[in-house]
């Protein structure tokens, strides 16, 4: 039996100037809410309504939603309610445009996504309500993160601190515990601590997948300090502590 070829993953490039970041990727589920007051991301436009328009995952698809806006949501310059995502299809709200395309994941392993969890959101994973892009170059961070790392549950334990904001896991990653771990990828797990020291979990397209409390991880996921995550044969706990 043949097998299916992997979902691709949504990206969005703007392309017109003051535009909030250059480029991210979207969740495999849920969605982001484009607005100017209220929303996953915010965009500095005054013909943009406060919750303009909505790019929701479905199906292994990309559906664009326009949310009642005051002055239209237009794809290839086609006023839409709803459409579904074509690659290169050209996105203009108010006088912001950007263009949506498709990437392979390992394609897309470097490009940022979105994400920070609301004050109130106490859910983790795609239901997270995102506000800020993380940029890939940032400032240093005065965060570090902490990995307890054992051989499995009740195997021996040990701690890595890691003083940046973000790592990717695997066996080439430099850490010795990883590299002799056989069932994991060169690039199997990215981690990476917002400016709120909240932990951020993506699997990077590895072999054998990532899990988190058992679950096979999909897209990108917060993660507590007591959450159990599970990579080959290893089992990690993640947290981030201010730099001393």
């Amino acid at each position: 039996m043949k097998e299916s070829p992997p979902p691709l993953r949504g990206i969005i490039r703007f392309t017109s100037p003051g535009a909030p970041c250059p480029v991210f990727k979207l969740p495999t589920s849920g969605a982001v809410i484009f607005g100017r007051e209220k929303g996953d991301l915010r965009i500095e436009d005054p013909l943009v309504s406060a919750t303009h328009c909505q790019i929701q995952a479905v199906d292994q698809a990309y559906v664009l939603f326009d949310m009642n806006s005051r002055n239209g949501t237009y794809v290839n310059e086609k006023k839409i309610r709803k459409k579904v995502l074509n690659a290169e299809d050209e996105i203009r709200i108010g006088q912001t445009s950007f263009v949506f395309s498709l990437e392979s994941e390992p394609n897309a392993r470097d490009i940022s996504p979105l994400f920070q969890a609301t004050e109130s959101t106490r859910s983790r994973g795609d239901n997270t309500t995102v506000l800020r892009m993380l940029h890939t170059h940032q400032p240093e961070s005065a965060w570090q993160l902490t990995l307890q790392v054992s051989q499995g549950a009740g195997g021996k334990s040990e701690t890595l601190v890691i003083p940046q904001q973000q790592v990717v896991l695997g066996r080439g990653s430099g850490f010795p515990v990883f590299a002799r771990d056989e069932n994991l990828s060169r690039k199997h797990l990215l981690v990476q601590v917002n400016e709120r020291g909240e932990v951020f979990i993506d699997d990077q397209s590895s072999r054998n997948g990532s899990f988190l409390n058992g679950s096979r991880l999909q897209g990108l996921h917060r993660v507590l300090p007591t959450d159990s995550v599970a990579i080959g044969a290893l089992q990690l706990f993640i947290s981030a502590s201010l730099k001393v």
